[in-house]
């Protein structure tokens, strides 16, 4: 799904745990920037979004969409690109994820 390292990349605080909510569509975390003790929440399309501003901020611009695979009742949902690199996962916000992963594992440090 997501990386701690890259959740804390793009939130800009240091998150120590996180889950996706039982209703799938949230974002749980305990940062040692905030009180520990109370979990921040975010949408996980808006934490998607997120993703790439972080990405653009790096100097990557990701497209992402859905596609019709022809195996996949209602299409495929999960394609991000970064150039010429494509990234595919189930749902879009995953292939997102695995897109800004891969410009985390990456990038030149400096």
């Amino acid at each position: 799904m997501i990386s701690k390292e890259l959740l804390s990349e793009v939130l800009g605080e240091e998150v120590f745990e996180f889950e996706i909510a039982e209703d799938d569509r949230t974002m749980l975390w305990f940062s040692t920037t905030k009180d520990p003790d109370i979990f921040q929440a975010i949408n996980i399309h808006e934490l998607a979004t997120k993703c790439k501003e972080w990405a653009f901020e790096n100097n990557f611009v990701i497209k992402s969409f859905c596609e019709d695979d022809g195996e996949h009742d209602g299409g495929f949902c999960g394609v991000a690109e970064i150039g010429k690199i494509r990234f595919e996962q189930y749902r879009e916000h995953e292939a997102i994820f695995k897109a800004c992963q891969w410009i985390l594992d990456n990038k030149v440090k400096d």
